[in-house]
């Protein structure tokens, strides 16, 4: 999978992150300078692999994500339980994802999760229940496609 700006920082902190780095240059030196660098460069890893990590989880490899979301039927609940997980797994304080309930796409912040209707549940709980069943949908929709 390919984050150019990811991959090049990961490469070569000194390219993806300049200011940082100059910062680092200009204020330590020696042990201490090392010490921070590989710091920083085993964020920028972490950054990535985490990033890495969340969009196998949740299907956001685009060919997946538009061949689900270009269906009529399923991508209007497939997308609300995206970001109905977005927002209730893994909220950003402060942050608030769009709320539309206009035309077919309709609410996907539930204060009670009884609320969710029935064909954004089966996704919630499909992207959801663990990591088998998640990677068993992965495989379904590459197939499917």
């Amino acid at each position: 999978m390919e984050y150019p700006w990811w991959n090049e920082a990961v490469a070569d902190p000194k390219k993806g992150m300049p200011k940082t780095i100059k910062y680092l240059e200009d204020n330590f030196e020696g042990e201490e300078y090392e010490k921070k660098l590989k710091q920083i460069k085993l964020g920028i890893k972490a950054g990535r692999d985490e990033l890495l990590k969340i969009t196998k989880r949740y299907l956001m490899k685009a060919p997946m994500v538009l061949l689900v979301l270009c269906n009529r039927r399923r991508g209007p609940a497939f997308l609300r339980a995206v970001l109905s997980i977005l927002q209730h797994e893994y909220p950003v304080e402060g942050v608030q994802l769009f709320n539309e309930t206009e035309e077919d796409w309709g609410n996907y912040i539930y204060a009670d999760k009884t609320e969710q209707p029935d064909d954004e549940k089966i996704w919630y709980d499909l992207l959801t229940k663990d990591a088998e069943t998640t990677d068993d949908l992965i495989h379904f929709w590459r197939h499917s496609a």
